[in-house]
């Protein structure tokens, strides 16, 4: 992680920003066949979804850290995770990008081999990009049996059938200021944001002395002692005018001064791009930051 970026009110939501620019996993093959059933969804199989790595199978890790935290926000947030800056991981290529403003990209990105749907969607709705299979193909996502997990085998009919992948989005800022050492990351999509390491250097500066005469120092001190006489002299007459003038204030009608407050608007055009997730049909998950639990999904079985 090469930047960093404050967080932001929006909306009266905290949002904080996770950059997110390195090229992630390279286990293409396990990972793009690790699917599953949506309990109560029998017509929708979710793959590269961070809840498989969590609950399903631990030692396959295809999502990024960054990945999870993204993905795991519940429907209402007290705080909103961002990714940004970034750049699409291993195994996911640019599905679209949309310019907020001249400082602000978002980009949305689908798993390799699947196709953006035209909308960029937030986290927890799975209906960014999907992936058309035809009749005849076998794919073998794993369902429910009992306590544990079964493989079931389906061979798509004639009507075909469509995976749905879990996206990752984030935004590429124009004045990313770097914190850290710059490195760069490359993905099979794009570049990833620029970053510039702008170093402040110390002015360097010189110091003379030079002694003060015992004149110059004996002036110094009587015109300091005669100026404070003068401050006094000052005050002690103030007090004395403010005394004789003194007199009962004449009441009034008086308005408050108005006090104009624009408001917070947050980063520019990022309140107008976020949506609150439509969770998937009761699919709930486990998020990887402490201290948060959720109950685990369970699945039904589609048949073999």
């Amino acid at each position: 992680m090469t930047t960093s970026r404050s967080p932001e009110l929006v909306n009266g939501i905290l949002t904080s920003w996770i950059p997110f620019t390195t090229p992630g996993t390279a286990n293409t093959a396990p990972c793009s066949t690790a699917m599953y059933v949506l309990e109560g969804r029998p017509d929708f199989i979710a793959v590269y979804d961070p809840w498989y790595g969590q609950h399903v199978n631990t030692a396959l890790q295809c999502m990024a850290k960054e990945q999870t935290t993204w993905w795991d926000q519940t429907a209402a947030p007290a705080t909103t995770f961002l990714l940004g800056p970034f750049a699409c991981p291993t195994q996911f290529t640019t599905g679209t990008t949309s310019v907020i403003n001249s400082e602000t990209t978002l980009v949305g990105c689908c798993p390799s081999g699947y196709d953006f749907q035209g909308t960029i969607m937030s986290a927890l709705s799975a209906t960014q990009c999907l992936k058309t299979l035809t009749s005849g193909q076998v794919i073998t996502p794993l369902t429910t049996a009992g306590v544990g997990y079964t493989t079931t085998t389906m061979t798509i009919g004639a009507a075909g059938y469509s995976l749905h992948g879990v996206q990752v989005n984030g935004y590429i800022f124009a004045d990313a200021v770097a914190t850290g050492s710059s490195s760069t990351s490359t993905s099979p999509t794009g570049s990833s944001p620029s970053s510039t390491n702008s170093g402040t250097s110390s002015p360097s500066s010189s110091a003379s002395s030079s002694e003060l005469s015992i004149g110059a120092k004996a002036g110094i001190g009587i015109g300091v002692a005669l100026g404070v006489i003068g401050i006094c002299c000052l005050i002690g007459a103030l007090l004395i005018l403010r005394r004789r003038s003194a007199r009962t204030p004449e009441k009034g009608n008086f308005e408050p001064v108005p006090i104009y407050s624009p408001g917070y608007q947050g980063a520019p055009g990022l309140e107008n791009t976020w949506k609150p997730p439509e969770e998937m049909a009761a699919a709930r998950y486990v998020s990887e930051m402490p201290g948060q639990t959720q109950s685990i999904p369970h699945f039904i079985e589609i048949g073999t």
